[in-house]
């Protein structure tokens, strides 16, 4: 695939203006003009015209596809950013503070500490802010659909380990109420499908995500029209 740069498309159209002008220009007698070998060849050049808008069109849609691949990356890593930066910084920040909590939401690496969370203001609040903020991660998501070019199965696979959380699953139902409709399906499908997992091995949430990525409604909240980017 080659690309036409700006410079060279305006010099190749100022070119062909320039030309029709001057054989116009030296066109005597218009009376004859299918008759001549000037319109033999603004036929060819009218032929040849067709492809050239062909390879700009191209060209643009080529642009078109880079530039939606770029956002795609920007976004990827804004989740990622999101994950490292704010969620996995907070749980190390509180992890004293709520650790059956935390433990529930790391289900890999943390077992139950057989002992509830104090009843406390602070402990539910900490509970609280922190899963709003994974809440609002499954939002940016499923919003910016960037699973969709990208690791589908592991950025699921590592949301579902969150969901397996009884006590996450409880703030849900209390704060749900703050997304829209697509946000609400999505979480509801992670925990759907991740409370039932008893056995805590990578396997058993790569596995749930699988299936959850068959579900029709899942489908439905990351279906993307590209239609216009298609050229065949």
């Amino acid at each position: 695939m080659f690309l036409i740069s700006p410079t060279i498309a305006i010099l190749i159209l100022l070119f062909l203006i320039g030309l029709a002008i001057v054989i116009s220009y030296r066109t005597k007698s218009f009376e004859k003009y299918e008759k001549t070998r000037y319109h033999t060849f603004f036929s060819i050049l009218a032929g040849l015209g067709i492809f050239l808008t062909f390879i700009f069109y191209y060209n643009i849609v080529y642009i078109q596809q880079q530039q939606q691949e770029n956002v795609s990356v920007q976004e990827i890593t804004k989740i990622n950013d999101i994950i490292n930066k704010e969620i996995l910084t907070e749980i190390e920040k509180v992890t004293d503070i709520i650790p059956k909590y935390i433990a529930s939401i790391t289900p890999l690496i943390n077992n139950d500490p057989g002992i509830d969370d104090p009843n406390s203001i602070l402990a539910n609040t900490t509970r609280v802010l922190l899963s709003q903020r994974i809440f609002s991660l499954w939002q940016y998501v499923i919003e910016s659909k960037t699973l969709l070019l990208y690791d589908e199965v592991g950025y699921i696979s590592y949301f579902l380990q969150f969901a397996n959380s009884k006590l996450l699953y409880k703030d849900w139902n209390t704060i749900n109420i703050n997304y829209n409709q697509n946000v609400k399906t999505f979480g509801n499908l992670l925990f759907e499908y991740a409370l039932p997992i008893k056995d805590q091995i990578n396997t058993a949430y790569s596995n749930a995500a699988l299936e959850l990525i068959k579900n029709k409604d899942y489908q439905k909240l990351i279906t993307v029209d590209n239609s216009f980017f298609w050229i065949f």
